[in-house]
């Protein structure tokens, strides 16, 4: 009479098996087969990895009289899987995006937008231009002044000071947006940077067409603040003259029409200068 198959006992544990070979897999409370199963499985306690069997170990019977297998797995197979690295290097002003990483692909960071480079050094030319037009106005209006002070106009003065205050606004406002755009452009270069770069630094990483206009611009909105700032010291000290010698005026004629300043050897002022006096100030 033949002898009949054996079955797993009922209370036969899971075993942990490495990727890629075929793993044993009997159900708690079940008497089917073993089937074979290349998904990873739960890690075996202390207990349960050692009621495991490795393949060519003796198998042994146990006293129910089912067959138990004996297989060990190494360590070195124990929670080994493949995963897919993300790359989620993110750099400021850019969203983060993970990207896959594959042993032939190289790390992003180093990676320049060269598009949004141009349009960077696009603003950048614009904001300088709208300075240098800027600028030149004011040093028109600050001509005019100089030529209403030798005048001694002051209604013409006092226009051209009213004139002049939305272009010092407008100058403002274009100074911050310069500094902001050079702040983006320094972060498209190099995405470390601890602080924005100046425009001389920002030419030397660019090409050298680009890089020789930007620096040429530079020494002609210098040159062009230089001469506003000399221009502004020269009206300060001609209206600072100007208020100075209106103050003596005003201070002698109200001498003169007070009687005041003038005394005797006794130190009193002369009968004929203490008469009331009257005079137009609007004459």
């Amino acid at each position: 009479m033949p002898r009949a198959t054996p079955r797993p006992h009922r209370s036969a544990r899971r075993c942990w098996s490495a990727p890629g070979s075929a793993s044993t897999t009997w159900s708690t409370g079940s008497s089917r087969r073993p089937s074979s199963s290349r998904s990873f499985r739960r890690p075996p306690t202390a207990r349960s990895a050692a009621r495991c069997s490795t393949a060519g170990s003796p198998s042994r019977r146990s006293a129910a009289g089912s067959t138990r297998s004996t297989r060990t797995r190494s360590p070195a197979a124990i929670g080994s899987r493949s995963r897919v690295r993300w790359d989620t290097g993110s750099i400021s002003g850019w969203s983060t995006r993970a990207t896959p990483r594959s042993s032939a692909s190289s790390d992003r960071r180093g990676w320049i937008p060269l598009d949004k480079i141009d349009a960077l050094y696009d603003r950048l030319i614009e904001a300088l231009e709208q300075l240098l037009a800027a600028h030149g106005r004011l040093a028109e209006y600050l001509e005019a002044k100089r030529a209403a002070l030798r005048a001694a106009d002051y209604r013409r003065v006092t226009e051209l000071c009213e004139d002049e205050h939305p272009i010092v606004q407008q100058i403002s406002e274009l100074e911050k947006h310069r500094l902001q755009i050079c702040a983006d452009l320094t972060l498209a270069l190099d995405p470390g940077a601890a602080r924005p770069e100046p425009v001389t630094a920002l030419a030397q990483r660019l090409d050298p067409p680009r890089g020789e206009r930007l620096l040429r611009m530079r020494e002609e909105l210098v040159a062009c603040m230089r001469r506003i700032r000399k221009d502004t010291s020269v009206a300060r000290r001609a209206t600072e003259a100007l208020v100075a010698h209106m103050q003596g005026l005003v201070l002698a004629v109200g001498s003169v029409c007070g009687g005041g300043g003038v005394y005797g050897r006794d130190g009193a002022p002369p009968p004929e200068t203490m008469t009331m006096s009257t005079f137009s100030a609007t004459a």
